[in-house]
């Protein structure tokens, strides 16, 4: 989690591909700062914050510019949204509306195509999946609308059921770039069993139907070494997968 600027420049440092950072919203939709208040996982800053614009031009101009100080070091900035704030399907679609366009204005203006961060956007529950379309028509708006899309991905962390997921992203017209991640917070991820992410895991896809719709798994919150050792070692003795198929199971090192 890198809420504020400070901390983003000292995980780059330490040589991170991917950095993890919460949205807050006010009640009418409108986003405001990365932020996520109390509550977050033991060993994190939950006060940290900066206002959104800052933010994302600060990424801009320092993993996007050619000679940014992060110039080609960061592949992926990955959104977790928070809804507190948002009640209603209308405010809860503005909200995804105001996302789109602040990473359009900030992120990836005036940015080549081969030069923009990818964007994975992340809801906890299913429920909030106006968030998903408000971005998405938004996105859709522009002339670049191509571009943008395919640096954007998309990602249901909580624990819906998997079916009820999968008809979210069919509803929503979403066909790639689905990711699904599964964990708990870091005081209790060593004790989590790792079945639903074995049906994750089992709903790659394969053969383009509803069912088969995770593009991308991942596991979350994984700080420890041991940790990531526990999953991965159950997908290589347990689970009947190729070599290649396994480079789809990604040990996130992220915190809600």
């Amino acid at each position: 989690m890198a809420n504020s600027l400070e901390e983003f420049d000292q995980f780059m440092a330490q040589g991170v591909n991917a950095i993890e950072a919460d949205v807050t919203f006010s009640p009418n939709g409108s986003a405001l700062k990365f932020y996520h208040g109390p509550g977050c996982d033991t060993g994190r800053d939950c006060e940290r914050q900066t206002e959104i614009g800052s933010y994302l031009t600060y990424v801009r101009d320092t993993v996007s510019a050619e000679r940014g100080n992060h110039s080609d070091k960061m592949l992926l900035l990955y959104l977790d949204i928070k809804t507190g704030n948002l009640q209603g399907k209308k405010n809860k679609y503005n909200a995804g509306a105001s996302l789109a366009e602040n990473l359009v204005r900030y992120l990836w203006k005036n940015v080549p195509a081969n030069r923009m961060v990818n964007v994975l956007l992340s809801l906890f529950s299913a429920k909030d999946k106006e968030i998903f379309r408000g971005a998405l028509d938004k996105l859709s708006s522009y002339k670049n609308d191509t571009s943008y899309l395919n640096h954007v991905g998309f990602d249901v962390s909580g624990f819906a059921l998997l079916w009820t997921i999968s008809k979210l992203y069919e509803d929503l017209g979403v066909t790639r770039h689905r990711w699904q991640g599964d964990g708990a917070n870091n005081r209790v991820i060593d004790f989590y069993p790792t079945i639903r992410m074995s049906l994750v895991t089992k709903r790659r896809t394969s053969n383009s139907s509803t069912r088969n719709y995770v593009d991308k798994a991942y596991v979350w919150t994984a700080d420890r070494p041991y940790t990531i050792r526990r999953f991965l070692r159950y997908f290589l003795l347990f689970n009947e997968q190729t070599l290649r198929e396994l480079w789809d199971v990604v040990v996130f090192l992220v915190n809600r």
